[in-house]
């Protein structure tokens, strides 16, 4: 039964976050920005996610394998901070080819700034759930991701958008939750 449970939590706390952003927030974005902007930033946001589902998962999925051995060898916490390191340092890396990337979508300096911040924090928010994750702390994920779908809510009430402003007030949103 507390894996059935467990299956609802996560579904409910993963679902929420995209029922806000397709649900309320697309349309928002869709009425200030046009057709035209507004599928260039779907085109950001897309690699955005794809970046950070990418670095962000993968870097969730060796912690995961390893976090038995941690736990077994009480290096829970330094196991934890060594992966978070080793993702900043190849998100690093990743630096020129993703500034490329993003240049040849939007020729807007600070856009292409905004974006790659923005897939750091999302990565990075990616990857910081994954101590809750292991230890089946479903409730905590769940939570995060309502405070977070609040705040994402809050953008509505923001009028007056441009590409920067949307991904300015995404990363400001998104920051908020992460950094609390």
């Amino acid at each position: 039964m507390k894996f059935l449970k467990d299956i609802f939590i996560n579904l409910v706390a993963q679902s929420l976050l995209l029922m806000i952003q397709q649900l309320l927030l697309f349309p928002h974005y869709e009425a200030f920005l046009g057709t035209k902007d507004f599928g260039i930033f779907l085109t950001i946001f897309g690699i955005v996610n794809t970046i950070s589902i990418g670095l962000g998962t993968s870097f969730t999925n060796l912690y995961q394998r390893n976090y038995n051995l941690a736990l077994a060898n009480n290096s829970y916490d330094s196991e934890y901070k060594k992966y978070f390191y080793k993702l900043i340092r190849y998100f690093i890396v990743c630096l020129i080819p993703i500034f490329l990337l993003f240049s040849t979508i939007y020729d807007d300096i600070l856009v292409i700034i905004l974006s790659i911040i923005l897939t750091l924090i999302i990565t990075l928010r990616i990857f910081l759930i994954v101590k809750y994750r292991v230890q089946k702390r479903f409730n905590i994920i769940l939570i995060f991701n309502i405070i977070l779908s609040f705040s994402y809510s809050l953008l509505v009430f923001f009028d007056n958008l441009d590409i920067k402003r949307v991904l300015l007030y995404k990363l400001l949103a998104l920051t908020w939750v992460v950094l609390t």
